[in-house]
């Protein structure tokens, strides 16, 4: 197995206190995720594809490695993010929203005692970063999570928040304790 090495802090190599700002944290992921993105945007040609396999009120879900194989639907292209994101201990976020049958991926940044946390948009996959970022504040915004995304959200002892029936967020670390990744296979 092979193990992308991502995000580590400071303290791992040095024994060091991880000084940084949240706002220089938040910084230095964004760099990881841009990377992540732009690598599966150029080398890999990831674009998004309307194309659900639906039946009644369910879809089926391509694994991430099929994903990366084509093109993906939003919930397949942020299963993919996220296990990438999983995969370099940056600590992923699924975003459910039923109304819209959507879903997008976003990431937590810890720091300062307190954290925040960012979305980006799989409905425009493959277009440029600063897009996918933008659409992922606009969602944010039409849901009024502004507060959650900003302040932290309150996840259930099963990592699972849910604000009203109109969003469902959750949190795939907190998940994977009851819930283990599937084996890979091709």
């Amino acid at each position: 197995p092979v193990k992308i090495i991502g995000f580590q802090p400071p303290e791992i190599f040095t024994r060091l206190e991880d000084k940084r700002t949240l706002k220089q944290r938040d910084k230095d992921y964004l760099a990881q995720i841009k990377l992540i993105y732009t690598t599966l945007r150029e080398d890999y040609q990831i674009t998004y594809l309307n194309q659900p396999i639906a039946y009644k009120s369910s879809q089926r879900i391509k694994l991430p490695f099929a994903t990366l194989k084509s093109k993906g639907n939003c919930i397949e292209l942020a299963i993919l993010f996220a296990s990438l994101l999983e995969s370099i201990e940056i600590r992923p976020i699924l975003v459910l929203l039923p109304q819209d049958g959507h879903a997008v991926v976003g990431w937590k940044v810890p720091g300062e005692g307190r954290e925040i946390y960012h979305l980006l948009e799989t409905n425009v996959f493959g277009e440029n970063f600063a897009k996918v970022i933008t659409r992922g504040k606009k969602w944010i915004k039409e849901y009024g999570l502004e507060s959650e995304f900003e302040n932290g959200i309150s996840f259930d002892e099963n990592g699972i928040f849910k604000k009203d029936t109109s969003v469902i967020i959750l949190d795939v670390k907190k998940i994977r304790q009851r819930m283990p990744p599937s084996p890979y296979f091709q």
